[in-house]
């Protein structure tokens, strides 16, 4: 009897270890990992998740996404995990959450069973705050380039339209001269 035992306790013993090492993959990833139900309901969240929004996992798991993301109390109108579960395929957008006052970039992932339907959905979102902040900045720099830009080719563009101007007229004036020196 206790050699059967033995391989069902060394089973369990090496599932329970792959469920913690999958559990320590999870809350290692630094963006932002939530799972839904179709109706929007977080299932499971990560360590990155629990930290952003300052909450326990247990916290979070039962409420809807639309809550705790965006405190509304319905999907926002262009919602990706709609779109999800419309398309069955990833949707990714890049947001500004008031809310939150962050910049996300979230890519969502329908999981589908057998019969192809939407079950879940795995949400990961990276706050991408500084990079819009970088890009404001170069935004900025480069507006700036092309207004000194385009005020140096107005300045330029009127002086070469006044030297072309004045050309034309020498060129009128050394006519007019030869035509009083051949009277």
């Amino acid at each position: 009897m206790q050699d059967k035992e033995n391989p069902i306790k060394k089973g369990e013993q090496g599932l329970c270890h792959e469920v913690e090492e999958l559990k320590n993959i999870f809350d290692s990833i630094t963006d932002i990992i939530s799972i839904h139900d179709r109706d929007n309901k977080i299932i499971r969240v990560n360590k990155a998740f629990s930290n952003t929004f300052k909450m326990k996992p247990e916290e979070a798991i039962g409420r809807y996404c639309y809550e705790l993301i965006h405190n509304k109390k319905e999907p926002v109108a262009d919602c990706p995990h709609r779109q999800a579960i419309e398309t069955k395929s990833p949707v990714r957008v890049e947001f500004f959450e008031p809310y939150l006052k962050l910049h996300l970039e979230v890519i969502v992932f329908p999981i589908l069973d057998e019969g192809g339907e939407v079950i879940k959905i795995v949400h990961i979102a990276e706050d991408i705050t500084e990079r819009k902040k970088v890009e404001l900045e170069e935004k900025v720099h480069l507006d700036r380039k092309i207004t000194y830009l385009e005020t140096f080719n107005r300045v330029a563009m009127g002086r070469e339209f006044k030297i072309i101007t004045l050309k034309q007229k020498v060129a009128l004036l050394e006519k007019e001269i030869e035509r009083l020196k051949k009277n």
